[in-house]
């Protein structure tokens, strides 16, 4: 049974037109092209381009972007905008929406990159940065050669 303070919450949300976003992968799709087999350096950024598409037109939103070491350690995370205008139509119908970001203060290694809407994972991937400038430790074994 409903209690008297969820009913009046509920009234509330109605009246005021409040409505709570909810981020499926159906709702929307990202999709980033495949630039440099996802290995950069000094010559060519960390840069990712983002084509979304939506079935809604005539919002903005945020995607939020981590990127980890491939050891799982948190680099960064950032906030990506986003938008779907009415006369942004895409190619098969729907509605497209463009967003770039590009990443710079790396270190020689492998990232992982996870592409966040709502609780919902859009996309992730590993790419690598100057990873001809690794330094890796000598192993620990007492091996002769």
């Amino acid at each position: 049974m409903i209690n008297r303070m969820q009913k009046w919450i509920y009234i509330i949300i109605l009246l005021t037109g409040y409505s709570i976003k909810s981020y499926t992968q159906e709702t929307i799709n990202l999709n980033i092209p495949v630039e440099q087999n996802w290995m950069f350096d000094n010559e060519h950024p960390v840069r990712f381009m983002l084509e979304l598409t939506s079935a809604q037109s005539a919002f903005s939103d945020m995607i939020r972007m981590d990127i980890a070491t491939d050891f799982g350690n948190a680099v960064s995370s950032t906030f990506i905008t986003y938008s779907f205008g009415t006369d942004s139509i895409a190619p098969g119908g729907g509605f497209r929406g463009r967003a770039s970001v590009t990443l710079t203060n790396l270190t020689p290694g492998f990232y992982q990159a996870c592409f966040i809407a709502g609780t919902d994972t859009l996309k992730q991937f590993f790419f690598g940065y100057e990873a001809e400038q690794i330094l890796s430790k000598p192993d620990g074994s007492n091996a002769q050669y």
